[in-house]
């Protein structure tokens, strides 16, 4: 079974960037790295999260899954009790965080010789935007992992919202999970409007020209699989492909976490053999994937 890790990163001011590190079985060697970004409202440990990352680590990889500075999350527990931080992330506050992240690699805190230096990334919903964005900033990421992921930053927030929203100064949006009412301050809204071209995932993806496996439900009624198809269409690389499955947003997976349905399982079997592909390839001899 895989061990965990504890890591806690300032990126500045009071915000810090806390993950779990899951490793592989002892004596696997140079294993590839897989960084986790959930999505908007979610967290690390939400539901499945920690049952997929530590399926894929015993498979034979180090995955680090992470709650970004500004979710909302202190992980005191697991309501989002941070709610002005949440009311003012961006895009752009959470690719500050995964540079500060990936800049600490060499304190993560991992064993000597467990991890090599191979990088991909998974990201669910808003997380894949952000792991199509960062990788295409990031040469050193070779492989890209996205599930239930918009195609676009600006649909992530409805257009026909646009004008509310600049005329109030904040939208609100509901937790359904908590139950909480939460706020989003205008200052989001500029920041998409101001970095346009920073965010746009059709020219991220086009520049990075990475393997990119799209995952998505096709009874996903959060993110349409139009948005997949799309996304889809904008990569250049031929080891890229799609795969929908039938089930939902979240893939099966529930808060508080019973198990994983089928839809999870395959999730984890996809994810483990396209991480084997495109990062196991020069792996060591002792790597056991």
């Amino acid at each position: 079974m895989s061990r965990s890790i504890r890591t806690s990163f300032p990126v500045t001011g009071d915000r810090v960037v806390n993950g779990t590190i899951e490793l592989p079985p002892s004596g696997i060697r140079n294993a590839p790295v897989l960084l986790f970004v959930p999505g908007f409202k979610g967290f690390r440990d939400w539901g499945g999260w920690p049952w997929l990352t530590r399926a894929i680590a015993d498979a034979g990889f180090v995955v680090h899954r992470v709650d970004l500075s500004m979710n909302g999350y202190s992980g005191r527990c697991d309501l989002q009790d941070e709610e002005e931080k949440f009311a003012h992330n961006t895009f752009g506050h959470d690719l500050e965080d995964l540079d500060v992240l990936f800049d600490s690699f060499d304190r993560w805190g991992i064993p000597n010789g467990v991890a090599s230096e191979r990088f991909g990334i998974i990201g669910h919903s808003r997380g894949g935007i952000v792991s199509l964005l960062f990788a295409g900033e990031h040469p050193s990421i070779e492989s890209v992992a996205t599930l239930g992921a918009p195609a676009c930053g600006l649909s992530v927030y409805k257009e026909e919202l646009h004008d509310l929203w600049r005329e109030s100064g904040s939208l609100e949006v509901i937790n359904a999970r908590t139950d909480q009412t939460l706020r989003l301050d205008v200052s989001i809204l500029e920041d998409l409007e101001e970095n346009r071209e920073r965010y746009d995932v059709e020219r991220a993806v086009k520049e990075a020209n990475l393997p990119t496996l799209v995952l998505h439900g096709s009874e996903d009624e959060t993110v349409s699989l139009t948005d997949a198809v799309e996304l889809m269409n904008w990569l250049p690389n031929p080891r890229s492909r799609i795969e929908a499955l039938e089930t939902g947003h979240t893939f099966g997976f529930m808060h508080p976490f019973a198990g994983p349905d089928r839809a999870g399982e395959a999730v984890r079997d996809l994810l483990v053999q396209w991480f084997t592909d495109t990062l196991a390839d020069d792996a060591g001899d002792d790597w056991g994937g």
